[in-house]
């Protein structure tokens, strides 16, 4: 059916009612930014993509199309991550550390000051 050409010659409409038997719906998706990243620290960041959306049997698979800037994220752990004044007193309050260490903490910890006096009282031991 396919031979040496792939799929070439095959109807668009047809192959929507292919896709549609099969239960595959496919989706354009407006999507301004997407930011990836990998396991190394690496940051893909594509500007204003082509993203479809295409999901069988209820998985959704997205397809990214363009061309990404890449960097290498900072050491700031979580970027973003506003941290009120407050947090930082309470919890160096509560744990005796100094500042400095407590921000480094509730940056890992995204910001919870409960789970960020439980990971300093438990460096203690």
């Amino acid at each position: 059916m396919y031979g040496r050409g792939g799929m070439r010659g095959v109807n668009p409409r047809a192959m929507k009612n292919i896709m549609k038997q099969m239960g595959m719906k496919n989706e354009e998706l407006k999507i301004k930014e997407i930011t990836m990243k990998a396991e190394d620290g690496t940051l893909y960041t594509f500007k204003n993509p082509s993203v479809n959306q295409i999901i069988l049997q209820g998985q959704k698979t997205f397809q990214v199309v363009g061309n990404p800037e890449i960097s290498k994220e900072g050491n700031n752990i979580t970027k973003g991550v506003d941290i009120p004044e407050e947090d930082i007193e309470l919890v160096a309050k509560q744990t005796g550390a100094d500042k400095d260490h407590v921000i480094e903490i509730l940056k890992t910890v995204k910001g919870n000051p409960a789970e960020a006096i439980m990971k300093i009282m438990s460096e203690d031991s």
